[in-house]
């Protein structure tokens, strides 16, 4: 991904903003330090084809990966592990464990494709407060929350 940003903390704690009667996500807030935000920091735009992706540490990410070297049947690679979940009628968010650590991936469906942001928000100190990432916003019209919040203020 152009404009990879490194993370500033030992844990991000995954919070999601979905409407479950359409079965979408929203938003994520990463939560690093339970800080009140008040300053933007770095921002990715990037744009999405697929209508869910997931969330998870580094080691369970590889594990997702190496699915196939475990000769399951039901899943011969992580994609086959993956179809059945996302496949759920009504699904928007859901953590799901991966073989064979069981550690949670956490699974969410925009819905859609497009524009999406994410933002780095700052507190009073200049800590990394958390990353907010905007699944509804649109680049085509700038209405990404972070900027919405920006001209609040």
């Amino acid at each position: 991904m152009r404009g990879a940003q490194k993370v500033a903390a030992d844990r991000l704690e995954i919070w999601l903003l979905a409407d479950l009667t359409d079965a979408t996500t929203h938003a994520v807030w990463l939560e690093a330090l339970g800080t009140e935000p008040v300053a933007l920091g770095a921002q990715i735009d990037f744009g999405m084809d697929s209508a869910y992706f997931a969330f998870g540490d580094l080691s369970t990410g590889q594990d997702l990966a190496s699915i196939g070297d475990l000769g399951l049947a039901e899943a011969p690679d992580s994609f086959e592990f993956l179809l059945p979940h996302v496949q759920k009628p009504g699904f928007s968010v859901q953590a799901v464990p991966v073989p064979p650590k069981g550690a949670l991936v956490h699974l969410v469906n925009t819905s859609r494709d497009g524009g999406v942001r994410a933002v780095w928000l700052l507190d009073a100190s200049g800590g990394l407060s958390g990353i907010l990432i905007d699944l509804s916003g649109r680049a085509a019209d700038n209405r990404f929350i972070d900027t919405l919040l920006e001209t609040a203020h």
